[in-house]
């Protein structure tokens, strides 16, 4: 995996996906692991936002956003989790019209990632 290493830090590195190449190293197999819980968790959270905001339920918003945060972070996509946590923040503002503002970019940047994170799968 080696070879692979520095190339994967190059595909890291456009997607705002934040380790280190030690970092990379250290994680290995172990990080890669994380990359399908991470597909089905985000796919799930995102599939029920629309009816938290249709329904205008703050707590749930919260609560998904909240999550789909943890879940970018657990793969290092730091732009995606800094969507997420600015549309966490509309809804403790009780903005869900901001949050609802959001969900182009929230899917666009989570779809770089999903297409990186497969890169990275099939390179490994």
């Amino acid at each position: 995996h080696d070879g692979y290493a520095a190339s994967g830090l190059r595909l890291l590195r456009t997607t705002s996906l934040r380790f280190t190449f030690h970092g990379w190293q250290r994680l290995g197999d172990d990080y890669i692991e994380l990359f399908p819980a991470f597909f089905d968790s985000f796919s799930s959270l995102r599939a029920i936002l629309p009816s938290a905001l249709e329904n205008k339920n703050h707590a749930e918003v919260r609560r998904i956003t909240h999550s789909l945060k943890s879940a970018s972070n657990n793969v290092g996509a730091v732009r995606l989790a800094k969507i997420a946590q600015d549309m966490e923040q509309d809804a403790v503002e009780e903005n869900l019209a901001q949050t609802q503002d959001r969900l182009p970019q929230l899917d666009a940047e989570a779809q770089k990632v999903k297409d990186r994170l497969n890169e990275i799968i099939s390179a490994y």
